[in-house]
């Protein structure tokens, strides 16, 4: 293409124009030396230039610009000297062949740039349009290319973005670790995918899969690598609602079961109290101490049960929410909460489902509790569902190199080696349409999120067994036993603040039968009233008070006195960290039903811990 200043022509018009008066200029010349200088012209070198512009431009049509100068330079020589020679046809043909071959060269440079643009064009609209964010990153960790998609995902500037480092523009988790894809790329993986989570600049976070991979030169050498972000937000989204979903079912599954379970436990708190309200007198002490211990012990396990209740809808509990937990009473209470499925139902079609128990020693790790319930619990549903006619589920529990091992193992009709791979695949199922096929492929997540991994080994008509192993991240928790002392302390003044009296008149006992001076409030807007006037050690406040929330009085209280510590009281679960409590000015949480030995012991501790 003709560059610069082409006086209000098209490019072809001006080539044509410059081509012209090249090829006039050449004529000019040739007439000028021939005629009036009367002398040979022995070789036209300056017929070059039209040609080479000509083959530029017109390719192989050049031959024609050629063609036309060889006559001229064949007719002038011929006027002004009367002789042409071989030797001037020569010249002629090597002007003409050569303006092919520069015509030649020039075409199929032109079809080869042609190609390579038409390429890059493709390329980059493909980049462009990607369904994903995609960039391109050197071995130096510079930004060589960014897609729109990306560029929109990050509410990044692309153009500001090119050339600085990747972790400056894009920061995740993995930058600076092991875990960095480009840096797994170097070591010679030719493929890393996880799931990580991209922050724009805009505060706004989006779960993303990362697929990484290597981009390599023409010779095969590495320049660094292509990371493809695809937005799984929507995915997340179904995700959540199938398993909420899921825990429903398995919830309403759970209720006749449970109502079953509180009529037992009701009948055994009233039946003892009835008891002794009657007998009160012809009853001995260790008789009497002995019914009370049985109605206290009833009250836990309902607590219990309402628990588990809590537990299985509890949402997914992210790693940095894990607590001490023990694998051994979670398998217990998995089992029993599930007793009216695999026992009550399966006996009242005439079916007997045995579980045993080979529960071995092992330490507290770090987890949540209510997702390796909703494990459990999936597996024993699943169990059941296999044996039809009935069976047996082994569950057997050890510890060995750090890590927790759990092997669960049923009677049941076993899994085809054709499907064995595809069980932990979202929606697949073989109970037909009214299955989600989600709870293996929801207990696979959980076990992964606690860095764990679950094995299944089965043949048709065998049963099954799955192994599941979680590493222990967590030291032996404390001794029982001290964990049961309650350190002593001085009478101290407690405000306790409550719109249940049977709960505010429990505590108040317990506490003045601890040593403390107790001040009872019925409703939040009272007991913020008598706060304001006296001076307290410590406050108990519930949760859900209609006036005003625990949440928003523990605010206040703090505003007032931050060195007041402040505690929740609460039949519901609180699924936040400690440092989110103290945010919220709350330092402990005392859990309905209430423990005489827990109640004493936290309050005793935080009174202890006051800044003066």
């Amino acid at each position: 293409m003709l560059k610069g200043h082409t006086f209000g022509l098209t490019p072809e018009k001006a080539r044509l124009l410059v081509l012209f008066f090249t090829i006039a200029a050449c004529v000019a010349l040739t007439f000028y030396v021939g005629f009036i200088m009367g002398q040979q012209i022995a070789y036209p070198h300056f017929f070059y230039i039209p040609i080479i512009l000509a083959g530029v431009w017109y390719y192989k049509k050049a031959v024609y610009a050629a063609l036309f100068l060889s006559i001229i330079y064949i007719l002038i020589t011929h006027l002004s000297t009367q002789i042409v020679t071989l030797v001037s046809f020569e010249r002629c043909a090597v002007l003409i062949a050569v303006a092919y071959i520069i015509g030649l060269v020039s075409e199929k440079r032109a079809k080869a740039q042609e190609v390579t643009k038409l390429a890059y064009v493709e390329l980059n609209q493909i980049f462009n349009t990607a369904g994903g964010g995609m960039c391109v990153i050197d071995k130096d960790f510079n930004l060589l290319r960014i897609n729109d998609r990306l560029s929109t995902l990050s509410a990044t500037n692309k153009d500001e973005a090119m050339g600085k480092k990747c972790y400056e523009v894009f920061p995740v988790p993995l930058c600076h670790t092991p875990g960095c894809s480009l840096s797994r790329i170097i070591g010679g993986e030719e493929r890393v995918e996880c799931e990580v989570e991209r922050e724009r600049n805009d505060g706004l976070r989006i779960p993303c899969i990362l697929t990484a991979t290597p981009f390599r030169g023409p010779a095969g050498e590495l320049i660094g690598v292509v990371e493809n972000f695809k937005d799984i937000t929507e995915r997340k989204r179904m995700e959540e609602a199938f398993i909420q979903s899921e825990k429903l079912k398995a919830l309403g599954e759970m209720a006749g079961g449970v109502a079953h379970d509180f009529n037992n436990l009701l009948a055994i708190i009233l039946g003892n109290a009835q008891l002794l309200e009657r007998g009160l007198n012809r009853y001995k002490a260790e008789e009497i101490k002995e019914r009370l211990n049985t109605i206290a012990r009833t009250a836990y396990e309902g607590g219990e049960t309402v628990r588990r209740l809590q537990h299985f809808t509890d949402r997914e509990v992210s790693a940095e929410n894990f607590t001490k937990i023990d694998l051994n009473e979670i398998v217990r209470s998995a089992i029993s909460s599930t007793s009216p499925r695999w026992k009550d139902e399966a006996e009242a079609r005439g079916v007997t489902i045995r579980i045993k128990e080979k529960l071995g020693k092992l330490p507290s790790i770090l987890g949540s509790r209510s997702e390796l319930m909703e494990v459990l619990t999936n597996l024993i549903f699943n169990a059941v569902e296999s044996m039809r006619e009935g069976g047996e589920i082994t569950v057997r529990t050890e510890a060995k190199k750090n890590k927790l091992y759990l092997y669960f193992t049923d009677t049941g009709q076993g899994i085809p080696d054709t499907i064995k791979e595809k069980i932990f695949d979202p929606f697949f199922t073989t109970k037909g349409p009214k299955a989600s096929g989600l709870g293996l492929s929801v207990s696979y997540g959980i076990i992964k999120r606690h860095r764990g991994k679950i094995k299944v080994e089965s043949s048709k008509g065998k049963g099954i067994t799955f192994t599941i192993s979680i590493p222990v991240r967590l030291k032996a928790p404390q001794d029982e036993e001290k964990l049961k002392e309650v350190q002593k302390i001085s009478s101290r003044k407690i405000l306790v603040i409550d719109d249940e009296e049977g709960i505010r008149d429990v505590l108040g006992t317990i506490l003045q039968d601890g040593g403390h001076r107790v001040v009872l409030a019925e409703t939040s807007r009272k007991g913020l009233e008598k706060f304001k006037k006296n001076d307290f050690d410590l406050v108990l406040t519930d949760l859900g008070m209609p006036e005003m929330s625990g949440w928003q009085l523990a605010k206040k209280i703090k505003k007032i006195d931050p060195n007041v510590p402040v505690g929740l009281i609460t039949g519901w679960e609180v699924a936040t960290t400690k440092e989110k409590m103290k945010e919220k000015g709350v330092d402990f949480v005392l859990s309905k039903p209430f423990d005489y030995t827990k109640v004493v012991r936290e309050v005793n501790a935080a009174l202890t811990s006051r800044k003066r």
